[in-house]
């Protein structure tokens, strides 16, 4: 590696510069670009996660910014299968929501909508209900009203208020007054509200890069110019706290001239990476790296026979 002041030569190289997110932090995606430029390929596929989501400025929930409380965001296909799903403290903010359930769920909703369209997002407001047991509540409320059942179930006033409108019912009329109809709207909009999401706030506020891999070459124990394959990829894992991603190297490949294989289970720790690897990426970004590797755009990296 040649820098501006010297020149730094090793038989193995790790690449860790960090992901695309928080750029901020200098954890810009330069690794991505450095390693393409030695060879390797990168996945097309690279986006935000741990991230909050965007939905339309008309939307209700966009007007109840500063509200939270735990509810369950949860993933379907378009053919209604659950996918992914969490319960957690949620957060309305005034360009859509964000909090634990939203940044844990995030990745997932992202990655479904790009294989299927038809993939939708649902929000539960009372995580211990489904639509049949809000429904069979709302019937034997009698006298009660709705928006009174549900600022008891701990739900904030304008939440109540605003769910109510959505379905389009008085909060403050008795629930014996609702017709069939207008119950069962009231407990999907409850229970399993579909969210218009319609985007994320990007790298600059997520915090750890998905999809992000490198097809990595590196070479044979007995014979150093025999290329091969390896896989260094991020994984975001779910939670919100300490360390939210974690770095995996796996490979497996045959050397063309004797046969041999030679490869590694997926490990997250460098010691059980396999010893022909020479370059890797560690590509997943941490919510606040300690130590962050600042790479000047002028290093050149340069590979030599034997080096």
């Amino acid at each position: 590696m040649t820098g501006l002041h010297d020149e730094l030569r090793a038989r193995r190289v790790i690449l860790a510069s960090g992901g695309k997110s928080l750029p901020k932090t200098g954890s810009d995606g330069i690794g991505l670009e450095i390693a393409k430029t030695l060879g390797h390929s990168v996945t097309s596929r690279v986006f935000p996660a741990l991230v909050p989501l965007l939905l339309p400025k008309e939307h209700f929930i966009c007007g109840l910014s500063g509200l939270s409380g735990v509810a369950t965001l949860e993933v379907r296909s378009g053919k209604g299968r659950k996918l992914a799903s969490f319960t957690d403290s949620t957060l309305c903010t005034h360009f859509g929501l964000s909090g634990p359930s939203v940044l844990d769920v995030s990745r997932y909703w992202t990655d479904a909508k790009h294989d299927d369209p038809g993939a939708t997002l649902i929000i539960n407001w009372l995580p211990a209900l489904d639509v049949e047991k809000a429904d069979a509540i709302l019937i034997k409320l009698g006298a009660i009203s709705p928006g009174r059942w549900l600022r008891e179930q701990g739900l904030p006033d304008r939440l109540a208020k605003a769910l109510c409108d959505h379905a389009i019912i008085e909060g403050s009329a008795s629930s014996h007054q609702l017709t069939r109809e207008k119950r069962r709207k009231l407990a999907g909009t409850i229970t399993q509200l579909a969210l218009p999401v319609i985007g994320d706030r990007g790298f600059t506020h997520a915090e750890v890069t998905a999809g992000a891999r490198v097809n990595c070459r590196f070479r044979h124990q007995r014979h150093p110019f025999v290329s091969a394959s390896a896989h260094a990829y991020s994984l975001a894992i779910t939670g919100f706290g300490f360390d939210p991603a974690v770095d995996f190297t796996s490979s497996h490949a045959r050397c063309a001239q004797c046969g041999s294989r030679s490869s590694s289970r997926p490990s997250s720790t460098m010691s059980a990476w396999p010893d022909e690897i020479i370059s890797s990426a560690c590509l997943a970004s941490v919510i606040m790296p300690t130590a962050p590797v600042a790479i000047s755009a002028s290093l050149r990296i340069r590979a030599a026979s034997g080096t």
